[in-house]
């Protein structure tokens, strides 16, 4: 996002950051959606300590939260609500609709 501005430059990856707010056997739930530009089958990377512990896909998305799947993650790796999620978009010429992406 450029400062001050409410907009990102066309074709520009932004990086956005979200939360997990759910965890069941085989969907995580995260605190983003379709209003930041995420789409179905996009990857999102979870983090823990700064780490990338996993990267999963966006199954279903509604504006604000995303349903994502395990994939071929391990069955090992626990995911906790609270684990930070992090995404890129590629921006269009429409402007942001929020001055402060990240949660």
């Amino acid at each position: 996002m450029n400062p001050g501005t409410g907009a990102v430059a066309a074709g520009a990856q932004e990086t956005y950051e979200a939360h997990i707010t759910y965890v069941t056997s085989s969907t995580i739930y995260i605190d983003a959606g379709s209003q930041l530009g995420l789409q179905k089958g996009a990857s999102v990377q979870v983090l823990r300590e700064g780490n990338v512990i996993a990267t999963l896909v966006v199954a279903a998305l509604a504006s604000k939260r995303a349903a994502c799947s395990r994939g071929e993650v391990d069955a090992a790796v626990k995911f906790l609500v609270g684990d930070a999620v992090r995404f890129q978009v590629t921006a269009t010429s429409s402007p942001a609709t929020s001055t402060n992406p990240r949660f």
